[in-house]
């Protein structure tokens, strides 16, 4: 599927047919996350996969009744990584078990640190949210590219879904992204014209 087709076939799925994604789609999905853009390489994401339905229905009453959650075959919930600077210790590990120099890596490195040094601990806080947009960005239009669809969602509690996920402190839900196979298909899709968007 061309990416323009991925991007005017998806569509918000509230309502999933009973069939179960295959574990290997799942895989392949979780793989187009984890290339997700990332400011600074930080990729200040974590995601849990929701499999469980019992559990899935906890976290929709914590997301204020909204039934995509519970019906849908798996759940992911994206999480900001809030210790941003932690972040960057992983990141120099990460760059040198991937072939880059220790010379190279502790400059990368020094670099993030350094941006983030500037940031007062808000804008780090969000900086790290910003990050957990990009990576559901890839969630959603990868799941349409498998053939999958979804539903990306921000309306819930988020220290309720933390806690019903048993998250450690730090680790906070920030999107939620219903996945399964569409049931009736789309409603009419409505965006606003280019010369309102452009400014």
């Amino acid at each position: 599927m061309d990416f323009k087709d991925v991007v005017m076939q998806r569509y918000a799925c509230r309502t999933f047919t009973s069939e179960t994604i295959p574990e290997s789609k799942i895989d392949e999905l979780l793989e187009l996350i984890r290339w997700t853009a990332s400011g600074l390489n930080l990729q200040t994401w974590r995601i849990r996969v929701v499999r469980d339905p019992a559990t899935r229905q906890a976290i929709a009453e914590a997301a204020w009744g909204q039934q995509q959650v519970a019906n849908c075959s798996h759940l992911l919930v994206l999480c900001a990584v809030h210790d941003v600077l932690g972040q960057t210790e992983k990141l120099q590990k990460a760059l040198m078990a991937s072939g880059l120099s220790e010379a190279e890596s502790a400059q990368r490195v020094g670099y993030a640190k350094k941006m983030c040094a500037q940031m007062p601990p808000p804008a780090l806080v969000k900086f790290a949210d910003q990050q957990v947009f990009l990576a559901l960005g890839n969630a959603i239009n990868g799941a349409k590219s498998l053939g999958l669809d979804s539903c990306p969602m921000t309306g819930f509690d988020a220290a309720k879904v933390a806690a019903l996920l048993g998250l450690p402190e730090g680790i906070v839900p920030t999107a939620l992204c219903p996945l399964g196979y569409g049931a009736g298909g789309p409603t009419p899709r409505m965006r606003f014209a280019a010369e309102d968007i452009l400014i």
